[in-house]
């Protein structure tokens, strides 16, 4: 009896061994790394129809540090302490506003996404919609700035792939009232899977 089990143990360690240098060796091919640095999330309150929408925007410069060519297709998202998910995505009038007024060189999104060249720098915005302006703390994840994954399996059996993706937890103290003139201010920074 003693036996069997130091022989399933054994087994069962191996396995456990493969799975992780498996997830690993996936997590590793084709490894690249991008450099990202961007300004804190900031609020701008444009007239939309009859009303006033707040949306808000990233700045942002991304650095291809390797040797080699990198694709580079970002993903960036907003959480909120409630669990509500905003994606970046294309508004133009909003672009239009914030170059106007920001750091120049930002370039529109079809611009910046694709081969970025090794050396090569560029800055963008990403603008978001429906993000509460009365939220006190943001988790911005922004992925596509490294090429490792792993996967899992899910309790029901599912493959599953996570990126590594670099995870910025803000705070902004306030209401919903003036967003835009609320400090933001960075707590923590660092790279999960997601």
């Amino acid at each position: 009896m003693l036996r069997k089990a130091s022989s399933f143990i054994a087994v069962l360690a191996v396995l456990t061994a493969g799975a992780y240098v498996y997830a690993q060796r996936l997590s590793r091919l084709d490894s690249w790394e991008l450099e990202f640095s961007s300004k804190p999330p900031r609020v701008v309150e444009l007239r939309d129809n009859s009303r006033i929408e707040p949306y808000t925007y990233i700045v942002y410069e991304v650095s291809n540090t390797t040797e080699g060519t990198v694709d580079f297709y970002p993903i960036f998202q907003i959480e909120t302490p409630d669990g509500e998910v905003a994606t970046s995505s294309l508004q133009p009038h909003v672009y239009a506003k914030v170059t106007g007024e920001s750091v120049p060189e930002i370039l529109p999104f079809k611009e910046i996404v694709g081969p970025l060249e090794p050396g090569e720098t560029k800055r963008g915005v990403a603008v978001f919609r429906g993000v509460d302006p009365a939220a006190d703390l943001l988790t911005v994840y922004v992925s596509g700035l490294t090429g490792d994954f792993v996967t899992r399996k899910t309790e029901e059996g599912a493959i599953k792939v996570l990126y590594r993706t670099y995870r910025l937890l803000y705070h902004r103290p306030g209401d919903a009232y003036l967003a835009s003139i609320d400090p933001v201010t960075l707590v923590s920074s660092e790279w999960v899977w997601h």
